[in-house]
């Protein structure tokens, strides 16, 4: 499904950590120290998430909303989606099916929700594959991690620790 469905939105994807550590990295900077309110994922069918589209996270009020497409070009934008507004699919047999955003799709991200963001780095995939320089932000709550990466044209979440392959950059 993707961005172009959603009115307003008009992701800028980009690849690699220097451009996007150049683009992004003082946003991303100064959202530390601002409180999680809510991770919003657009839900299609009754309880599921369609994770080829935005996550948002809500900072006080800043609203960045993060997505990944193909091997490793990611988007990152504040404040282009209304999350009151339905976003309408059209079934192939010209039936339609409203999605709308929630909070509650997710546990393990909503989990972080009233939480005060301590860090933020970006984590580079170093793997010699195709998702090599794959771009993931990570955001670090006083509980645990949450990393927004690609799984092939979609989002995911995680909250362990760096994989093997993987190289953390701190933004300062």
């Amino acid at each position: 499904m993707g961005f172009c469905q959603i009115e307003g939105c008009e992701p800028q994807w980009m690849t690699g950590l220097t451009e996007i550590r150049r683009t992004h990295g003082p946003m991303l900077r100064s959202l530390v120290g601002h409180t999680l309110r809510a991770v919003w994922l657009l839900e299609g069918p009754p309880g599921e998430w369609w994770a080829d589209t935005p996550v948002v996270l809500d900072f006080d009020g800043v609203r960045l909303e993060v997505c990944h497409q193909k091997f490793d070009e990611l988007s990152l934008a504040c404040g282009t989606i209304d999350l009151d507004r339905s976003v309408p699919w059209f079934e192939a047999d010209g039936g339609r099916l409203p999605l709308r955003w929630r909070t509650d799709l997710e546990p393990v991200a909503a989990g972080f929700a009233g939480e005060r963001l301590t860090a933020v780095e970006l984590v580079e995939w170093t793997g010699a594959d195709l998702a090599a320089g794959m771009i993931s932000p990570r955001f670090t709550f006083k509980t645990g991690h949450l990393k927004i990466y690609n799984v092939l044209d979609e989002n995911a979440f995680a909250t362990g620790p760096l994989l093997p392959y993987e190289r953390s950059h701190r933004l300062q």
